[in-house]
């Protein structure tokens, strides 16, 4: 039983990412060490990711700046996995990110500038 929960929960990561549309990519993983998990300070269970999928990405022109619309998919593994979402817009000319409010609203006071070879800046805008 025990080797059958260990099993589960590295394999987690790869299951999730099986059920994603063939658009979907990775930008970021969360990997967690537990000490009552001895076997993670060898190797780190993945313990959530994010996604983004290509398929769903909306352009704008915007005073010569090529601007994505987009949503950010975050999967978190807990005793029922979790799931949420939240949209965004990329600034591909100036590598900026803001996220949207619910109301549709920009949020400029989390802003921030990804740097070139980012995950996300390089899934979006590639």
């Amino acid at each position: 039983m025990l080797t059958y929960q260990i099993y589960y929960e590295y394999y987690w990561f790869e299951h999730k990412q099986s059920q994603l549309p063939a658009s979907s990519v990775v930008v970021a993983t969360e990997q967690q060490q537990a000490i009552w998990r001895p076997w993670t300070y060898l190797l780190p269970m993945t313990v959530g990711f994010s996604v983004v999928d290509r398929s769903n990405l909306t352009e704008v022109q915007l005073d010569d700046n090529r601007i994505k619309r987009f949503i950010l998919y975050r999967f978190q593994k807990e005793y029922v996995d979790l799931v949420s979402h939240q949209p965004h817009l990329l600034n591909c000319d100036t590598q900026e990110l803001v996220p949207e409010a619910d109301d549709g609203s920009l949020r400029p006071e989390l802003m921030r500038k990804l740097d070139s070879d980012d995950p996300l800046y390089l899934a979006v805008c590639r």
